[in-house]
């Protein structure tokens, strides 16, 4: 009896959303596959990196397509290799990782001057961040209580090292 419930829930479960609906624009394959020679040399942007002030922008330089995953279902699956700008730093060859996602727009050619002009780009802020901070209250007193208990004197507060990541 048990199982029969178990299995009637199971066949009414149903999938309400495949993917996030935050995106706006179309699939990289869907962009790249209207053009001969699959767009190379041509500039594309993501959607969701245009809430950053300095451009962002990714020059086509191969495309590969991945017809073994989920063929004959969809086509939305590919590799592409270019030449990637993120926020106004030039980061070389790429693949893209988010082909799949329905955020891409092509970029016109009348907009790539005004849109990629990495001259009139704003400075980025330099954040400074300290070598070394101060350690927190319960770690210092479990240290300093380690160091006595090893006979070795502290005299400045412990402190840890910033990690660069």
């Amino acid at each position: 009896m048990r199982i029969k419930c178990w299995l009637n829930m199971a066949q009414t479960t149903k999938l309400v959303a495949r993917y996030p609906t935050y995106f706006h624009g179309k699939t990289l394959y869907g962009i790249v596959s209207n053009f001969k020679n699959f767009g190379v040399g041509r500039t594309v942007i993501r959607n969701s990196l245009l809430r950053y002030p300095e451009p962002s922008f990714y020059k086509i330089v191969k495309v590969e397509l991945d017809l073994s995953r989920h063929f004959g279902k969809t086509k939305r699956f590919c590799k592409v290799y270019a030449h990637t700008w993120f926020r106004g730093e030039y980061r070389g060859i790429k693949g893209t990782g988010a082909a799949f996602k329905a955020d891409w727009r092509l970029l016109q050619e009348d907009e790539l001057d005004t849109f990629c002009n990495l001259e009139n780009a704003p400075e980025r802020p330099v954040r400074a961040v300290p070598m070394y901070f101060r350690a927190p209250p319960l770690y210092e007193l479990h240290k300093l209580q380690r160091l006595k208990f090893l006979n070795v004197e502290a005299e400045a507060p412990v402190t840890l090292k910033n990690s660069p990541s």
